[in-house]
């Protein structure tokens, strides 16, 4: 009896110890499965875009919102906070409720319009380049009264970074073209020295920046009061496209061909003369010529023809 107990204690141990085995696989296997599951729908949805989607028989919010499928792989932001997450949208995106985006047509410019666009395109980067040297001379300046004040001491200037913005940096390397890099080394580790030196190179570049956008503004106001009321006009630059292309000798026998076809009857007209139908022979296109001498031009032309 004790030997029967003893016996049966380890085949019990080893029938828990697979039972354990068989749910780990299944375990694993789940997590495979999962994970394979995963890659699939990435590759389904990751090479899209949200317009590219067929989201048809989601559920709509709104007419342009829609809901993302469950499936749809949300990317994790991990520097959203708690409020973040309760206000911020992850779910709904907007899809075009028509077919606007394939139908629409833009308005071709015109040659006026073009160099109106030109002018505005000039403006813009001279203002930028501007702003841009005026913003860094404002903090350099600024940077520089406070050394001379003793308002920083030079050990907090280690760190040029936190008196200057990444653009006022990008502008001092530009200004000085291939050195502009090593313009920043010496700034970082003389501030002193390099302030005043890159200061006053900033101040001549607004100066001349200055002085060119004030010149630049006569030309451009003659470009603008040349060119604005003609670069209303859009119909005329297709007017004349339309025009050239309706009077073009393939257009014209297209335009002949469609009318005889309208005006053709069941029968031909050779079948119809030899039947003794008396059909008259319809010009398919009219003109009204008063002129005489057109007339006679048209005669002569003929003329020399059968005669060549």
């Amino acid at each position: 009896m004790f030997a029967n107990i003893l016996i049966s204690e380890p085949l019990a141990t080893d029938g828990h110890s697979s039972r354990s085995t068989k749910l780990e696989d299944k375990e694993h296997k789940r997590e495979m499965d999962g994970a394979k599951e995963k890659e699939r729908y990435k590759e389904k949805y990751m090479g899209k875009s949200i317009q590219e989607l067929d989201l048809s028989d989601c559920k709509r919010c709104t007419p342009s919102y829609r809901l993302l499928p469950v499936d749809y792989p949300i990317p994790t932001a991990s520097q959203r906070s708690d409020l973040g997450a309760q206000v911020l949208n992850d779910h709904w995106v907007s899809v075009t409720s028509g077919s606007e985006d394939y139908s629409f047509k833009h308005m071709r410019r015109n040659q006026y319009e073009e160099s109106l666009f030109r002018c505005e395109d000039d403006r813009f980067e001279l203002d930028m380049l501007l702003e841009s040297v005026s913003s860094a001379a404002k903090r350099a300046e600024e940077l520089y009264n406070s050394i001379i004040e003793n308002k920083i001491s030079v050990e907090s200037l280690s760190r040029i970074e936190d008196h200057f913005t990444v653009l006022n940096l990008r502008c001092i390397e530009r200004l000085y073209g291939d050195h502009g890099l090593d313009v920043l080394d010496i700034l970082r580790k003389n501030p002193t020295h390099a302030l005043p030196v890159i200061l006053t190179r900033l101040k001549q570049k607004q100066e001349e920046w200055t002085r060119c956008r004030s010149d630049f503004n006569k030309v451009w106001a003659d470009i603008y009061s040349k060119n604005h009321y003609k670069s209303l006009d859009h119909r005329s630059f297709y007017f004349k496209q339309q025009d050239s292309k309706n009077l073009s000798t393939k257009s014209l026998v297209t335009e002949i061909k469609e009318i005889k076809e309208k005006q053709q009857k069941e029968d031909d007209i050779v079948q119809s003369i030899a039947a003794g139908a008396k059909h008259p022979l319809i010009p398919h296109l009219e003109f009204d010529f008063s002129d005489a001498e057109i007339h006679e031009d048209l005669y002569k032309l003929v003329r020399y023809s059968c005669e060549e």
